[in-house]
């Protein structure tokens, strides 16, 4: 059976571990409202609580919860999960699964071969070697990201970098397709500005060690103290560290310019209110706060890590080679210039990342695929 577009129609099931709505998440949500409204039969996966099962369920997407889902490694609930897995894949019956997440990855791979699902796919949102962790947790990564590819047929990478530089081998399974965005429409910022005199700085990151907030801290406050114009700095997300986070900001005594805003709905339809986006992250896949910064005009500050470089150029941004306080202070200087930043605002060199594009190139990779299981 072929739906309107010429493909035919597939059942699709996406995993994903953690059903909160982060990068990763807003992907899988993407693509599965897209294959929907092509056509095809779609179901999510994911583990329990999170809003990405109320905004699936709105799109009007069946959802099926994996208990046993949990980020950290639990010899006992991978092996619960397994199972649930198996329930869900023996209901559902996909022609094609795909996962998201290196947990999520490597399970479903793996349940999926033993009840041979046709086509197994996997996105590498940021290979999870790359985090600066101990050898031993770093080595046991990759060995786990090494199954995962063995298992899967298809690898997408969202980056250049994931692409080259994973040490795998069998080029032959890699894709590279950058994620794309749409533009928000802009809503008032009066209620999320809060100094309008100073440079308005923004980050959106979850609030963990991998997005090197606290460097950034340091960073605003150390300008603020040596510098007349003054930086409001303000920190849209949630997670594990914010409240470690809270208390540096009082520690280094910057509670009047750094504002930690917790979970912010729609974050990126406030982008026009604000001079720069910073990511200062320590690892990354292709970030979404710098997609929806650079379809904005926003410019940016960003760590040569990951797929960043793919985001930011000298067109539209500013790259740290080290987000260390001493080099975000330093850019920090760079883009509060007036002339710096009307350069890089709206450069109609910066590169584009449209959500139709990645959505093409996926749907083409399915169709692929498919034909050649």
């Amino acid at each position: 059976m072929t739906n309107a577009s010429g493909f035919k129609k597939k059942r699709i099931l996406y995993v994903i571990t953690k059903s909160n709505f982060g990068g990763a998440q807003m992907y899988v949500y993407d693509l599965a409202t897209a294959m929907q409204t092509a056509g095809h039969e779609v179901t999510v996966a994911c583990g329990p609580g999170g809003s990405l099962i109320d905004k699936l369920a709105t799109a009007g997407i069946e959802t099926k919860i994996i208990p046993a889902f949990a980020r950290d490694i639990h010899i006992g609930k991978e092996i619960q999960s397994w199972f649930q897995l198996w329930r869900i894949i023996r209901s559902v019956r996909p022609d094609i699964i795909h996962t998201n997440s290196p947990k999520a990855g490597g399970s479903a791979a793996f349940v999926a071969r033993l009840c041979r699902v046709p086509t197994i796919m996997y996105t590498a949102h940021g290979w999870p070697f790359f985090e600066q962790r101990s050898w031993l947790w770093r080595k046991l990564a990759w060995i786990f990201s090494y199954l995962t590819v063995i298992l899967s047929h298809k690898i997408i990478c969202v980056s250049t970098h994931d692409c080259t530089q994973h040490g795998f081998g069998g080029k032959k399974k890699f894709t590279l397709i950058h994620n794309g965005v749409s533009l928000p429409t802009q809503a008032s910022s009066s209620d999320i500005i809060r100094t309008r005199s100073s440079l308005n700085i923004l980050s959106v990151a979850e609030l963990n060690h991998n997005k090197n907030i606290a460097a950034a801290i340091d960073a605003v406050a150390q300008y603020n103290q040596s510098h007349e114009q003054k930086i409001s700095y303000y920190i849209m997300g949630d997670g594990e560290d914010k409240a470690t986070l809270q208390t540096h900001i009082e520690t280094v005594g910057a509670g009047a310019s750094i504002h930690l805003l917790g979970f912010v709905h729609e974050p990126f339809q406030y982008l026009s209110s604000f001079d720069a986006l910073l990511m200062p992250s320590r690892k990354e896949g292709l970030p979404y706060a710098l997609l929806f910064a650079n379809a904005a005009g926003l410019p940016m500050i960003g760590t040569r890590v990951g797929g960043i470089p793919d985001i930011i150029t000298s067109e539209n941004g500013l790259l740290l080679n080290k987000p260390t306080p001493a080099e975000i202070e330093k850019a920090l200087v760079e883009i509060a210039d007036e002339a710096t930043r009307a350069k890089l605002t709206n450069n109609p060199k910066r590169p584009v990342f449209t959500l139709e594009t990645m959505i093409e190139k996926t749907h083409a990779l399915y169709s692929k695929a498919a034909s050649l299981a």
